[in-house]
């Protein structure tokens, strides 16, 4: 029943998947991935 997860569990649930390495990624996480994507952007800003 999802309304009684609260936000705090789901911003936790997030972290963990955005922290997880990813073999399709070379071994980094989603969360490292899309830094180098905002730095890549700023660069070019």
């Amino acid at each position: 029943d999802f309304a009684e997860v609260t936000p705090e569990h789901v911003a936790w649930v997030q972290d963990e998947l955005n922290d997880t390495p990813r073999q399709v990624l070379g071994g980094a996480t989603p969360r490292e991935i899309l830094q180098q994507i905002f730095k890549r952007g700023a660069s070019t800003a």
